[in-house]
Protein backbone atom coordinates (compact mmCIF):
# COMPACT_ATOMS: atom_id res chain seq x y z
CA UNK A 1 0.00 0.00 0.00
CA UNK A 2 2.42 2.37 0.97
CA UNK A 3 4.28 2.01 -2.41
CA UNK A 4 1.31 2.89 -4.24
CA UNK A 5 0.90 6.04 -2.38
CA UNK A 6 4.57 6.73 -3.33
CA UNK A 7 3.72 6.10 -7.25
CA UNK A 8 0.71 8.20 -6.83
CA UNK A 9 2.76 10.80 -5.18
CA UNK A 10 5.41 10.62 -7.48
CA UNK A 11 3.23 11.19 -10.39
CA UNK A 12 1.86 14.14 -9.60
CA UNK A 13 4.86 15.73 -8.82
CA UNK A 14 6.38 14.47 -12.26
CA UNK A 15 2.92 15.80 -14.12
CA UNK A 16 3.39 19.56 -12.49
CA UNK A 17 7.01 19.88 -13.04
CA UNK A 18 5.94 18.64 -17.21
CA UNK A 19 2.64 20.78 -17.06
CA UNK A 20 1.93 23.11 -15.20
CA UNK A 21 3.45 26.85 -15.28
CA UNK A 22 6.21 27.33 -12.92
CA UNK A 23 6.15 28.28 -9.05
CA UNK A 24 1.98 28.41 -9.82
CA UNK A 25 0.37 27.62 -6.85
CA UNK A 26 -1.18 24.69 -8.35
CA UNK A 27 2.42 23.58 -9.34
CA UNK A 28 3.67 24.18 -5.82
CA UNK A 29 1.25 22.12 -3.94
CA UNK A 30 1.65 19.18 -6.55
CA UNK A 31 5.54 19.51 -6.01
CA UNK A 32 5.35 19.47 -2.23
CA UNK A 33 3.19 16.46 -2.45
CA UNK A 34 5.45 15.15 -4.24
CA UNK A 35 8.23 15.56 -1.70
CA UNK A 36 7.03 13.00 0.25
CA UNK A 37 7.37 9.99 -2.02
CA UNK A 38 11.17 9.74 -1.73
CA UNK A 39 11.36 9.22 2.00
CA UNK A 40 8.48 6.32 1.41
CA UNK A 41 10.27 4.93 -1.30
CA UNK A 42 14.01 5.28 0.43
CA UNK A 43 11.63 3.05 3.69
CA UNK A 44 10.63 0.46 1.12
CA UNK A 45 14.34 -0.07 0.18
CA UNK A 46 14.81 -0.73 3.58
CA UNK A 47 12.00 -3.08 3.64
CA UNK A 48 13.38 -4.76 0.77
CA UNK A 49 17.35 -4.84 2.16
CA UNK A 50 15.56 -6.34 5.51
CA UNK A 51 13.37 -9.08 4.08
CA UNK A 52 14.40 -10.25 0.47
CA UNK A 53 15.55 -14.00 0.50
CA UNK A 54 17.98 -13.33 -2.78
CA UNK A 55 19.60 -9.73 -2.18
CA UNK A 56 21.83 -9.47 -5.20
CA UNK A 57 18.22 -9.92 -7.28
CA UNK A 58 16.65 -7.37 -5.33
CA UNK A 59 19.59 -5.54 -6.44
CA UNK A 60 19.76 -6.53 -10.09
CA UNK A 61 16.30 -5.53 -10.48
CA UNK A 62 16.85 -2.21 -9.11
CA UNK A 63 19.89 -1.61 -11.35
CA UNK A 64 17.77 -2.65 -14.60
CA UNK A 65 15.10 -0.59 -13.57
CA UNK A 66 17.75 2.25 -12.94
CA UNK A 67 19.12 1.49 -16.95
CA UNK A 68 15.96 1.79 -18.17
CA UNK A 69 15.06 4.98 -16.16
CA UNK A 70 17.28 6.92 -17.53
CA UNK A 71 16.95 8.41 -20.62
CA UNK A 72 12.96 8.73 -19.84
CA UNK A 73 14.33 10.93 -16.44
CA UNK A 74 16.62 12.68 -18.57
CA UNK A 75 14.33 13.52 -21.29
CA UNK A 76 11.65 14.29 -18.32
CA UNK A 77 14.21 16.94 -16.85
CA UNK A 78 15.15 18.41 -19.51
CA UNK A 79 12.21 18.52 -21.99
CA UNK A 80 12.21 19.81 -25.35
CA UNK A 81 15.30 20.69 -24.88
CA UNK A 82 16.66 17.39 -24.51
CA UNK A 83 17.46 16.29 -28.25
CA UNK A 84 19.72 19.23 -28.62
CA UNK A 85 21.35 18.69 -25.38
CA UNK A 86 22.05 15.23 -26.35
CA UNK A 87 23.35 15.66 -29.67
CA UNK A 88 25.77 18.78 -28.45
CA UNK A 89 27.19 16.68 -25.60
CA UNK A 90 27.47 13.46 -28.07
CA UNK A 91 25.38 11.64 -25.44
CA UNK A 92 27.43 12.25 -22.49
CA UNK A 93 24.91 14.20 -21.02
CA UNK A 94 22.92 10.66 -19.66
CA UNK A 95 25.89 9.93 -17.63
CA UNK A 96 26.03 13.44 -16.16
CA UNK A 97 22.91 13.06 -13.35
CA UNK A 98 21.31 9.77 -12.85
CA UNK A 99 18.08 8.72 -11.57
CA UNK A 100 17.36 8.05 -7.65
CA UNK A 101 17.11 4.76 -8.70
CA UNK A 102 21.54 4.93 -8.77
CA UNK A 103 20.69 7.11 -5.11
CA UNK A 104 18.77 3.57 -4.16
CA UNK A 105 21.98 1.48 -5.06
CA UNK A 106 24.21 3.49 -3.35
CA UNK A 107 21.90 3.27 -0.67
CA UNK A 108 21.75 -0.80 -0.95
CA UNK A 109 25.93 -0.44 -1.01
CA UNK A 110 25.67 0.97 2.25
CA UNK A 111 23.41 -1.13 4.32
CA UNK A 112 25.81 -4.32 2.94
CA UNK A 113 28.80 -2.55 3.96
CA UNK A 114 27.55 -1.49 7.38
CA UNK A 115 26.14 -4.69 7.93
CA UNK A 116 28.50 -6.85 6.85
CA UNK A 117 32.12 -5.38 8.00
CA UNK A 118 31.72 -4.78 11.83
CA UNK A 119 34.47 -6.85 12.18
CA UNK A 120 37.08 -4.62 10.32
CA UNK A 121 38.59 -1.21 11.71
CA UNK A 122 36.77 1.60 12.12
CA UNK A 123 38.68 3.72 9.52
CA UNK A 124 38.33 0.20 7.03
CA UNK A 125 34.43 0.79 7.97
CA UNK A 126 34.84 5.01 7.02
CA UNK A 127 36.48 5.10 4.20
CA UNK A 128 34.41 2.76 1.89
CA UNK A 129 31.60 4.76 3.25
CA UNK A 130 32.72 8.19 2.08
CA UNK A 131 33.40 6.61 -1.44
CA UNK A 132 29.85 5.37 -1.65
CA UNK A 133 28.63 8.66 -0.13
CA UNK A 134 30.73 10.77 -2.89
CA UNK A 135 29.80 7.94 -5.62
CA UNK A 136 26.37 9.00 -5.11
CA UNK A 137 26.49 12.80 -5.65
CA UNK A 138 25.79 11.87 -9.48
CA UNK A 139 22.85 11.01 -9.10
CA UNK A 140 19.17 12.33 -7.79
CA UNK A 141 18.86 13.28 -3.97
CA UNK A 142 22.70 12.46 -3.91
CA UNK A 143 23.84 12.21 -0.27
CA UNK A 144 20.73 13.32 1.28
CA UNK A 145 18.48 10.37 -0.76
CA UNK A 146 21.25 7.54 0.75
CA UNK A 147 21.20 8.91 4.46
CA UNK A 148 17.21 9.11 4.04
CA UNK A 149 17.65 5.10 3.12
CA UNK A 150 20.16 4.83 6.07
CA UNK A 151 17.47 6.49 8.46
CA UNK A 152 14.63 4.57 7.11
CA UNK A 153 16.74 1.21 7.95
CA UNK A 154 16.97 2.42 11.67
CA UNK A 155 13.44 3.83 11.89
CA UNK A 156 11.83 0.56 10.12
CA UNK A 157 13.96 -1.34 13.25
CA UNK A 158 13.48 1.22 15.46
CA UNK A 159 9.11 1.79 15.82
CA UNK A 160 9.81 -2.83 16.28
CA UNK A 161 10.84 -1.45 19.59
CA UNK A 162 9.68 2.26 20.92
CA UNK A 163 6.45 2.20 18.87
CA UNK A 164 5.37 6.63 18.85
CA UNK A 165 8.46 7.10 20.86
CA UNK A 166 10.53 5.84 17.81
CA UNK A 167 8.36 7.95 15.37
CA UNK A 168 9.27 11.15 16.94
CA UNK A 169 12.90 10.92 17.82
CA UNK A 170 13.34 9.65 13.46
CA UNK A 171 10.79 12.60 12.54
CA UNK A 172 13.63 15.03 14.53
CA UNK A 173 16.50 13.58 13.32
CA UNK A 174 15.12 13.85 9.54
CA UNK A 175 14.01 17.18 10.33
CA UNK A 176 17.80 18.11 11.28
CA UNK A 177 19.12 15.45 8.47
CA UNK A 178 17.03 17.51 5.50
CA UNK A 179 17.94 21.59 7.22
CA UNK A 180 21.43 20.32 7.70
CA UNK A 181 21.67 19.05 4.31
CA UNK A 182 20.22 22.07 2.51
CA UNK A 183 22.13 24.52 4.45
CA UNK A 184 25.48 22.49 3.50
CA UNK A 185 25.14 22.19 -0.35
CA UNK A 186 23.11 24.58 -1.18
CA UNK A 187 24.03 27.88 0.73
CA UNK A 188 22.25 30.08 -1.83
CA UNK A 189 18.82 28.75 -2.08
CA UNK A 190 19.01 27.23 1.42
CA UNK A 191 16.06 28.52 2.57
CA UNK A 192 13.97 27.70 -0.59
CA UNK A 193 14.92 24.30 -0.89
CA UNK A 194 14.38 23.88 3.05
CA UNK A 195 10.72 24.89 2.84
CA UNK A 196 10.13 23.06 -0.34
CA UNK A 197 11.73 19.77 1.02
CA UNK A 198 10.83 20.01 4.53
CA UNK A 199 7.28 18.35 4.13
CA UNK A 200 8.99 15.29 3.39
CA UNK A 201 8.91 14.45 7.39
CA UNK A 202 4.87 13.88 7.16
CA UNK A 203 6.15 10.68 5.54
CA UNK A 204 7.34 9.09 8.94
CA UNK A 205 3.97 9.37 9.72
CA UNK A 206 2.00 8.06 6.56
CA UNK A 207 4.62 5.43 7.04
CA UNK A 208 4.06 4.89 10.97
CA UNK A 209 -0.23 5.22 10.35
CA UNK A 210 -1.18 3.62 6.67
CA UNK A 211 -1.00 -0.34 7.21
CA UNK A 212 1.41 -1.60 4.51
CA UNK A 213 -1.06 -4.20 2.82
CA UNK A 214 0.18 -5.99 0.01
CA UNK A 215 -1.61 -4.92 -3.13
CA UNK A 216 -2.59 -7.76 -5.48
CA UNK A 217 0.10 -6.63 -8.57
CA UNK A 218 2.92 -8.49 -9.77
CA UNK A 219 6.31 -7.55 -8.25
CA UNK A 220 8.12 -6.49 -11.35
CA UNK A 221 5.05 -4.07 -11.85
CA UNK A 222 7.18 -0.76 -9.82
CA UNK A 223 10.42 -1.79 -11.84
CA UNK A 224 8.33 -1.12 -15.29
CA UNK A 225 6.08 2.13 -13.73
CA UNK A 226 9.03 4.00 -12.83
CA UNK A 227 10.84 4.12 -16.54
CA UNK A 228 7.68 3.97 -18.43
CA UNK A 229 5.51 7.24 -16.30
CA UNK A 230 8.18 9.39 -17.15
CA UNK A 231 8.94 8.40 -20.58
CA UNK A 232 4.98 8.82 -21.70
CA UNK A 233 4.95 12.26 -19.52
CA UNK A 234 7.72 13.42 -21.22
CA UNK A 235 6.60 12.32 -24.80
CA UNK A 236 3.43 13.82 -23.89
CA UNK A 237 4.91 16.93 -23.03
CA UNK A 238 7.32 17.17 -26.00
CA UNK A 239 4.35 16.85 -28.56
CA UNK A 240 1.90 19.18 -27.19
Amino acid sequence: MLKIIAMILMLIDHVALAFLPSYSTPYLICRLLGRLSMPIFAYKIACGFSYTSNLKQYTKNIALMTLAAQIPFMFLSYGSAFKDVLYSTSGLILLSHWNIGFTFLCALALLYFINSTHHLPLILRILPSIVILILSTVADYGIYGVLTVLLMYYFLHSTKRYKTRGLMKYTLIFTLLTIFYYLTFFTDVALFMISMQLPAILALPVIYFVPDKSIPLHKSFFYIFYPLHMLIIALVAYFI
